[in-house]
């Protein structure tokens, strides 16, 4: 099971309609780990965090999540390099294209861990909504943000 395999099915429910996209992360999310869970592939969340191997898990979840950002970093680079030093032999548009893809699917696989180690750690979006109403209310973040 992929999460681009959940892409259209996302779009095809609405998850990720206007004003509802935090939702539909996290439900696109916790319908891929049923999937590895059912398989026994991944613990059943949420976890624990005093448990040895809960901060296991957490500790190997954070691992993928770094090493999904330094995959995008490095598309970066190669996106950055290949539009400074024009090569006349490869196209712009082809080599920019090749790299920005590469670099958005790297972001959206850091962003999957990032979603699967905050419903392990039991933060779901409802925390993050009322923590972001708290901090508009008392005036320490914009209301643009």
């Amino acid at each position: 099971m992929s999460i681009l395999n959940k892409k259209l099915n996302a779009l095809e429910l609405g998850l990720l309609d206007e004003g509802k996209g935090l939702e539909g992360i996290f439900s696109l999310q916790r319908d891929l780990m049923a999937g590895y869970i059912k398989n026994k592939a991944l613990p059943e969340y949420p976890m624990d965090l005093s448990l040895r191997d809960s901060q296991k898990t957490i500790r190997h979840i954070t691992g993928a999540f770094i090493e999904e950002l330094s995959e995008a970093f490095t598309a970066y680079e190669e996106l950055f390099e290949a539009l400074s030093f024009n090569n006349p032999s490869i196209p712009r548009d082809i080599k920019m294209t090749e790299y920005l893809a590469s670099m958005n699917e790297e972001i959206a696989d850091s962003l999957h861990f990032f979603i699967e180690l905050l419903i392990y750690a039991n933060i779901d979006e409802g925390s993050i909504k009322a923590y972001y109403s708290k901090m508009l209310k008392e005036e320490l973040i914009p209301e643009s943000i």
